[in-house]
């Protein structure tokens, strides 16, 4: 009688064991980086090139708008990044500083300000905290 009631023991302990070991392996430590772009008139920009730089370890990760220009850039290492947005007929714009967070979607927005004229550029530098989704 002992030895099934041990058997039944070992495998219920197996089944935690194997439930608590998949849930540690969830856990995620990498971040994102998510938004739209927009053109002057506040129309969605498809097709738009989303170039995202670490600024701790120099990887460039890209990224192009879908069809409803919105963009994402995930599984980035927590820290700060610089992201460029480009399309043709308007000028770059880079957001300089943009902190990205553990397990977060960080939320970045860009609109071009102007029609690209010659080889003009507008930057934009982070100095206050983004707001964080979690």
């Amino acid at each position: 009688m002992r030895k099934p009631l041990v058997m039944v023991r070992l495998a219920l302990l197996g089944l935690l064991i194997s439930t608590f070991a998949t849930t540690a392996f969830g856990q995620n430590i990498k971040g994102a980086i998510v938004g739209s772009v927009k053109d002057p008139n506040d129309a969605l920009v498809a097709k738009a090139q989303v170039k995202v730089t670490s600024l701790t370890t120099g990887e460039l990760r890209t990224a192009e708008t879908s069809d409803d220009g919105t963009y994402i850039v995930p599984n980035l290492d927590p820290g700060r990044y610089n992201v460029t947005v480009e399309s043709s007929g308007f000028q770059t714009v880079t957001v300089e500083a943009v902190q990205v967070e553990t397990n977060s979607r960080t939320p970045l927005d860009v609109k071009f300000t102007a029609i690209e004229s010659g080889s003009a550029s507008v930057t934009i530098t982070a100095d206050a905290a983004p707001l964080v989704d979690s």
